[in-house]
């Protein structure tokens, strides 16, 4: 007769704790990443002491060293200095390109899902159109016709991606939309906005 032994692996010993919790390396890692992202976003001052504007030749395209670890550029300006400048500008464009995204996706996915076959179908046509074109050109042409500025490449950047979102939104709606709760409430005598609402 064979004895079957379990072994359970155990967790490392170098893992810290909080609490009664474990953590995990990545979990660690990931809190380091956006506590450096945020800190960046707030006072990058707090992680460079060099400018990122200061021009020196004879510093140009040198490799990573102690005084620059991401190394220099043509001009000689530091290159973590400004990615830690640049965090700010570059979250500000994402997050407002995917709020402007998301907003112009709900509306459309709300009102084509919503709708009569009419109003879907030119929703689904606007759409198509702007699938057309892939979303970097779209910026670079919303760019060229309205200048350059922050503002602008936020409002750019979320038209080209609207499109995507709009059709995942609308899918979902169909989906919940014959759903037997929907079809209960339809047979209650609700209306299409109370349902909504519901």
């Amino acid at each position: 007769m064979t004895t079957l032994i379990v072994q359970t692996a155990s967790q490392p010993s170098w893992q810290p704790t909080v609490g009664r919790w474990r953590l995990r390396p990545g979990v660690v890692l990931s809190g380091a990443v956006i506590a450096f992202l945020v800190v960046a976003a707030i006072d990058p001052g707090l992680l460079t002491s060099q400018s990122p504007y200061a021009v020196n030749l004879a510093e140009s395209l040198k490799a990573p060293t102690l005084s620059h670890i991401f190394g220099t550029d043509q001009s000689g300006r530091d290159i973590y200095t400004r990615i830690v400048y640049g965090t700010r500008q570059s979250l500000l464009i994402g997050v407002g390109a995917t709020a402007v995204a998301m907003g112009l996706a709900v509306v459309l996915g709300l009102l084509s899902g919503l709708s009569g076959r009419l109003v879907d179908g030119l929703v689904n046509r606007f759409l198509e159109v702007l699938f057309a074109f892939p979303g970097l050109l779209l910026a670079l042409l919303f760019v060229a016709a309205f200048g350059q500025g922050v503002s602008t490449e936020i409002i750019a950047v979320g038209i080209g991606s609207a499109p995507g979102y709009a059709r995942m939104i609308r899918g979902q709606i169909l989906a919940v939309k014959g759903s037997p709760y929907v079809e209960a409430a339809r047979a209650l005598g609700h209306r299409p906005r109370r349902i909504v609402v519901m």
